[in-house]
Parts: C-alpha cells; structure tokens; sequence
C-alpha cells in the first residue's frame, strides 16, 4: 500500500484566503512518497513459491516563477529508487537470495499551465511540460553460486507531459495529485558483469511511456509566494 508523506509544518505555516496563481508568484514545494508491498509468484513447479517484497522512495522538489497568470515556469528534480528482494532455489531446493534495485535522477526546467474552476479560484488542473538530463542505475545482485552480479548505468534526455489536480485549502498553500505522465526518453550507457568471461556491452534505449493509473498516484504540497 502506498503511503505519502506530506510535511504537517507546510499546513502551519499557510495563511488563509483564496488561491494565486497571478503572475509575480513564487511556488516552492514538491512530492515526498513512499511504499511497500508483498506478494508471492510461482517461478517454477519444482520449487517453492517466492516471496517478493518491493520497496520504494521518491522525492521531488519544485520551484517555479508565474510569468503571468496561470502559468510558471521553473527547474525540478525527480529522485526515485526502488528496490525488490526475492529468493531463489537450485536444483536441490537450496534457498539463495536475490536484490535487485533501480535509481533514477531527472533534472530540467518545466512550464505548467493552469485553469481554476469555481468563483473562488480554490480548485483547478494544471499541465505540465518538463524536460532535461536523466540518469539511472539498475543492479541485480545474486547469492546464488554460478550466477553473477550486474548492473547497467544509462544517462540521456527525456520530455513528459503531467497532468494534474490542485486544491488550495488556504491562499498559500497547495496540494496537488496527479496519476502518471506521458513522456519520451532517449538514453544510452554499459552494462557489466562480475563474470570474468563476460565483456561490458554498450546499451542504448528510446522510447515513449504512457503510465497512468492508480498505481502511479501522487501527491504534492506547494507553497505560493504571492506578489502582493
């Protein structure tokens, strides 16, 4: 079940009134999540079910200028590592373990559009355009005799559209959801081995990725520096 964590000082410190989103505003926040799960698959028929736990963090920060009303522009950083732990069995039904993680850094500037509902400006969706260099880390890490640790470094570029949900409880703070992204990336890197026969390979992936869903929920909590 995934848990997010929203910093309670950020709601003591807002003040009261309706939302701004006016051009001179400062916003300064971002998204703090966390999760956890476990589930059992069957690899093979002659080896006991595995047990699989997954874990993962996310972390990114936001600060953006309003150029007018409705839209900011401004520099982000996505920080995202998840981690899956699960045995392994030979022939003999011997238990080993395997880990395996994945870390990710993107980077860039973004531009964000927003369109407030109601008379009183307190709800509204936003898009948002971002862009930049990213960076990722994928390591299996094997127990298992005969089997050999590896791992694959990858940096490049990407482009995604996020759309989003923001509510203003009070004038200068808002929390926001969004449910995915659609976005494009190209990177390129090498992949290695612990085997001593085995030589680095150089890697290169693009591709487009529409992940949308519940799965991919997230909240965020912004504050709004207004101009006046």
């Amino acid at each position: 079940m995934k848990t997010y964590i929203l910093p309670a000082a950020l709601l003591l410190l807002a003040g009261a009134a309706q939302a701004q989103t006016s051009a001179g505003t400062i916003m300064v926040g971002g998204g703090l999540g966390a999760s956890s799960r476990t589930y059992e698959t069957d690899f093979s028929s002659t080896a006991p079910d595995s047990e699989v736990k997954v874990s993962s963090f996310s972390f990114s920060p936001q600060v953006g200028y309003f150029l007018a009303d409705n839209l900011a522009v401004g520099v982000f950083a996505d920080l995202n590592n998840e981690k899956a732990t699960r045995p392994v069995f030979d022939q003999r039904g011997v238990e080993y373990k395997v880990e395996e993680t994945a870390r990710r850094t993107q980077v860039g500037p973004f531009v964000r559009y927003y369109h407030m509902v109601g008379d009183e400006g307190k709800a509204g969706f936003y898009g948002q355009l971002a862009a930049g260099l990213q960076k990722s880390k994928d390591e299996y890490d094997t127990s298992r005799p005969n089997e050999y640790d590896e791992s694959t470094e990858l940096s490049g570029g990407f482009a995604a559209i996020t759309p989003g949900f923001v509510f203003f409880p009070t004038r200068k703070f808002g929390l926001e959801l969004t449910l995915g992204n659609l976005g494009f990336y190209s990177v390129k890197g090498e992949t290695k081995t612990d085997n001593p026969f085995f030589q680095p390979y150089k890697t290169k992936e693009s591709g487009v990725d529409a992940n949308f869903g519940l799965r991919n929920l997230s909240i965020g909590a912004f504050f709004y520096l207004g101009s006046n």
